[in-house]
């Protein structure tokens, strides 16, 4: 019989909720995983995952609701093993639940697990499949979309040994499954996002190519019918944990990845954060490389890129310190927003009391972003690892900037008031007036936290950086051709 348990959390902290920021922390003796989530139209979360014991693995649902109030379900099949990892919001605002789960026959996940429920998580239907290769003993359904005709397609893997192959679902709003596809290839698949074709009934899937020693990521255009029909490489230092933000035209979008130091200088930990603008056919026209220098510095596994608006991108990962992720020592979450020219606009990192690990990000309705991912402390037990959700909104963490033109009386030689709470202005040397410059900011660290491209004319730029945390930051201010103007200043 299935056990389905309603757990009200109150070790909850909450901060300025409703169109604002608010944050939470799940607390269980279990460890938990959230990994993927979605908002209503009424205001509502939902995440779905997995919640582990030392004897048990179950489906995982929490919401939180518009008001605060948070509910979370454990849904057990039988005494079977499984989890969610996918969830979608039906036309009638139904929720669509994907997961897995071991069977009678097998005491691996070799059984999609597909559960449709209203707004009170109460389960109106499921149904179960189990995959029809006698040969693969396992499935993870990893991403899904609801296509033009209303239908689900999911992509995922499929596990043999020593491999994992690509397979394909397409299923119904009633949970009917309308065509199963599995991919065998030479070398192992990860998905790591799946999206459509803007203005076609075609599909983008980004995944990984696994070799023994090394993995790289590829682009594959899939036709309506789930064939493949064609097959990218990408560029050998983007090296994983891919996913796709907007699409800029039919066949341009961004995408974000984690980026490896293959230079000369790099070394095997020296991971960044990456944007491009990418084509169908792999090709980068355009790139903007976040982090800073000896650091590693991941894209989320789940949802990397949200898209609010063309000047409104966030971008989320994660710090660790020499590849610390399962230990608790103090790390990140890291949030940066982009414009679609790729202009850095803001950054800010929560966290730092214990490791934190950014999982995904859900778009909001307000214009904002949330970040989920799990905390561990050192007050945490060794299988004990908690859910931390965050959400942002866009003044927290962007850098305004404007040009003006003041009289030359009034100009000033440095850059003031400095040390600076709010509003720093800097003097633009003639030489920029008449054409594009560039503005860089960086932390103390040597972290770019601000890179943007001006074309307007003016001589003084205006920079707010009343959402930068207290500390020492550095600006460069050039033309392209050679630094006109650097110098630093101290936000109180």
């Amino acid at each position: 019989m299935r056990l389905i348990l309603t757990l009200l959390f109150f070790t909850c902290s909450v901060f300025l909720f409703g169109q604002q920021s608010f944050e939470y922390l799940f607390k269980h003796t279990a460890n938990q995983w959230i990994l993927d989530g979605v908002q209503d139209e009424d205001d509502n979360f939902y995440f779905v995952g997995s919640i582990k014991g030392n004897d048990y693995e179950a489906g995982y649902i929490i919401k939180i609701c518009a008001d605060g109030d948070t509910i979370s379900k454990i849904v057990t099949n039988k005494d079977y093993i499984g989890f969610f990892s996918e969830i979608q919001i039906l036309d009638d605002n139904e929720l669509l639940i994907m997961g897995q789960t071991s069977s009678e026959t097998s005491a691996d996940e070799n059984t999609m697990w597909f559960l449709k429920m209203n707004n009170d998580l109460g389960i109106l239907d499921e149904k179960f499949y189990t995959i029809p290769k006698p040969y693969y003993y396992k499935i993870v359904l990893g991403y899904s979309l609801i296509n033009q005709a209303g239908e689900i397609v999911i992509a995922g893997t499929a596990k043999y040994f020593p491999h994992h192959d690509f397979c394909m679902v397409k299923i119904n709003s009633d949970l009917d499954t309308l065509m199963t596809r599995f991919y065998p290839n030479e070398f192992s698949q990860q998905v790591d996002d799946f999206v459509a074709f803007p203005n076609s009934t075609n599909y983008l899937m980004i995944g990984g190519k696994l070799g023994l020693y090394s993995s790289f990521i590829q682009a594959f255009t899939i036709d309506s019918a789930l064939n493949i029909t064609g097959i990218y490489n990408t560029p050998i230092d983007l090296t994983g944990s891919a996913s796709v933000g907007n699409w800029i035209s039919d066949d341009r979008y961004l995408m974000t990845c984690t980026l490896s130091d293959t230079t000369e200088y790099g070394n095997d930990d020296d991971f960044s954060i990456a944007v491009q603008i990418m084509d169908t056919a792999g090709v980068i026209h355009k790139h903007l490389y976040m982090g800073k220098p000896d650091t590693t510095d991941y894209s989320p596994p789940g949802k990397g890129i949200v898209y609010a608006n063309d000047t409104t991108i966030y971008v989320g990962g994660f710090s660790t310190i020499n590849g610390a992720f399962y230990d608790p020592i103090p790390t990140w979450f890291e949030l940066y927003m982009i414009d679609t020219s790729l202009n850095l606009l803001g950054y800010s990192q929560y966290g730092g009391d214990a490791n934190y690990t950014l999982f995904g990000m859900v778009p909001c309705n307000d214009g904002g972003c949330l970040m989920f991912g799990r905390r561990y402390g050192v007050e945490n037990g060794p299988n004990e690892k908690d859910i931390y959700i965050k959400k942002v909104i866009r003044k927290e963490i962007n850098i305004i900037t404007s040009i003006k033109q003041i009289t030359v009386a009034a100009m000033k030689k440095n850059p003031y008031p400095n040390p600076v709470s709010e509003l720093i202005h800097i003097p633009i040397k003639a030489t920029l007036q008449a054409g594009s410059f560039q503005l860089q900011i960086f932390d103390n660290s040597g972290r770019m936290i601000f890179d943007k491209q001006f074309t307007k004319t003016g001589n003084q730029l205006d920079v707010n950086v009343s959402t930068l945390k207290p500390g020492i930051y550095f600006f460069l201010v050039n033309d392209g051709l050679k630094l006109n103007i650097n110098g630093k200043f101290v936000k109180h």
